[in-house]
């Protein structure tokens, strides 16, 4: 019954963020970006995102997208596998007067998965557990604007990990 209910969840979130950014491709409005980072805490993993640029908000621009992390860590006498599909937005305010700097706050709702095996007598008979729930997250981030096609970034705050640094794509 577990099983079934970590697929439907995973299914209804990728049905999610098909219809919108599926609905993001028919927008003419500002970058797309694809990243790819390497994320630390609660274990070490990679993120993979996509967004785009929506519209002016403020003296801003907002964005919506979608995210898929990954950790693992050793415990004492087991693995444990984190993994997060969501939905993120984010918000890059015109703080700082450089096309190249874009400071950014990002909020982002998904579900989690979390797998622990234990290979050990140490923490008692050979068991996996496997759980599903709702994840959520906020972080802070800059993005740096290499070339117009490249760019790098990093991100702190909760959720998919405590920090992340990466590269995207820009088109």
């Amino acid at each position: 019954m577990k099983g079934t209910t970590t697929t439907s969840s995973a299914l209804l979130v990728l049905a999610f963020l098909i219809v919108v950014l599926s609905s993001l491709s028919a927008q003419e409005v500002g970058d797309n970006r694809f990243g790819l980072g390497y994320s630390v805490g609660e274990g070490q993993g990679v993120s993979v995102f996509g967004q785009r640029m929506l519209e002016e908000v403020g003296s801003g621009v907002l964005a919506v997208g979608g995210i898929f992390n990954l950790r693992g860590q050793r415990l004492d006498g087991g693995d444990q596998t984190l993994a997060v599909i969501g939905a993120r937005v984010s918000y890059h305010p015109d703080l700082i007067k450089n096309d190249r700097f874009d400071p950014y706050g990002v909020a982002m709702l998904g579900v989690g998965f979390e797998s622990i095996d234990n290979d050990s007598s140490y923490m008692g008979p050979r068991q996996e557990i496997e759980e599903d729930n709702t994840a959520w997250g906020v972080a802070l981030g800059m993005h740096f604007r290499i070339f117009n096609f490249l760019g790098a970034f990093a991100e702190v705050g909760v959720g998919t990990g405590y920090a992340t640094v990466g590269l995207s794509l820009i088109r």
